[in-house]
C-alpha cells in the first residue's frame, strides 16, 4: 500500500498529504452460475456499503456458460441499469 499512497498524494498535484482508507480484510462474493435467482437493479448503498467504495467484477468464465451479468447505471440514481 505504500505505492498506492505514494501515487494518490502525486495525483493531487499541490504535494498535499493524501488519506484513504481500505478494507481489511477484503469481502470477496462468489456469484456461481448458471444464475437461476435474479436480484433487483439495486445501489450498493441500499446494503449498508460506503460511497466511494470500489467493486471489481472479475469473470472468470464465459456468460454464455453462466448466464451472470453485471449491471452498472451510467450515473448514481439515473436507474440506467444495463450490462
Amino acid at each position: 500500500l505504500p505505492d498506492l499512497k505514494r501515487r494518490l498524494q502525486r495525483a493531487t498535484g499541490d504535494g498535499s498529504e493524501a488519506t484513504f482508507h481500505y478494507q481489511r480484510p477484503p469481502t470477496i462474493r462468489i456469484q456461481p452460475g448458471p444464475a437461476r435467482a435474479y436480484v433487483r437493479a439495486h445501489s450498493d448503498d441500499e446494503y449498508g456499503h460506503q460511497n466511494g467504495e470500489l467493486n471489481y467484477w472479475l469473470p472468470l468464465t464465459g456468460r454464455a456458460k453462466t448466464g451472470v451479468d453485471l449491471h452498472c447505471e451510467s450515473r448514481k440514481g439515473e436507474g440506467d441499469h444495463s450490462p
